[in-house]
């Protein structure tokens, strides 16, 4: 046809279509691996909330049927709470309401010292009540709650199903009388960011933390701190 060019209406050669693709398919494996691990973060993130949410409500409503906290006898804590949780599975010491194995500490050190038994919810979400307080100094919660604490509770938000690793899908909340149910770290990050995560940090920030991240000291502020 006149004025028709055949060389201005040449199409992709084989080879820069090959390229092309090949350049495509690197960015994607670049890519999808980081929004993966952002999705996944998302739905823990999401579960740590509705973890809080489970233990925040039963409190309140076991306190409107029991009185306040601070008369509860801590040695009865599991029967006080069990009517206000929706429960799937009673698990007694040694069976699976939790993944069976050690869990890890943030910096994946391995934590030996490990209870299976608790209560599976019909959600998913696994707990475990204590009417001691263990280890208080790695909690990252006030001098004065530490005092005034009547127990804790061991989370993991994806029942017995992996990876069982503090920070990640395992954590601690401590009920305290005149406040109710705390997420460890409100406090001082810097106790309990590389032993048992500090779930008042999901909370606040949305996101995961890495326990090589500056954790926040009281001198930084901390919200939950105000706020009670």
């Amino acid at each position: 046809l006149k004025g028709f060019d055949m060389r201005k209406e040449r199409g992709f050669s084989l080879a820069e279509i090959v390229v092309t693709l090949m350049i495509i398919g690197v960015i994607a494996a670049m890519t999808l691996p980081s929004l993966r691990q952002t999705a996944e973060e998302r739905e823990k993130v999401a579960q740590v909330k509705k973890a809080y949410s489970i233990l925040t409500q039963a409190t309140e409503r076991a306190e409107q049927d029991n009185g306040p906290i601070k008369t509860w006898d801590s040695s009865k804590l599991n029967e006080i709470y069990k009517p206000y949780f929706n429960i799937a599975q009673e698990c007694p010491p040694g069976k699976g309401c939790f993944t069976e194995g050690n869990r890890l500490y943030p910096n994946n050190t391995k934590d030996t010292n490990y209870d299976v038994s608790g209560i599976l919810l019909a959600d998913g979400i696994s707990i475990k009540i204590n009417s001691g307080l263990g280890s208080k100094e790695s909690y990252g919660i006030s001098p004065d709650d530490i005092t005034n604490a009547k127990g804790m509770f061991y989370v993991d938000i994806n029942g017995p199903k992996p990876r069982n690793k503090w920070g990640e899908d395992v954590f601690l909340f401590v009920l305290v009388k005149d406040k109710g149910v705390l997420p460890s770290g409100y406090y001082d990050e810097s106790k309990c960011i590389t032993t048992y995560g500090c779930a008042a940090y999901v909370l606040r920030e949305g996101k995961l933390q890495n326990y090589k991240d500056k954790p926040k000291k009281p001198d930084e502020g901390s919200g939950q701190d105000d706020k009670n």
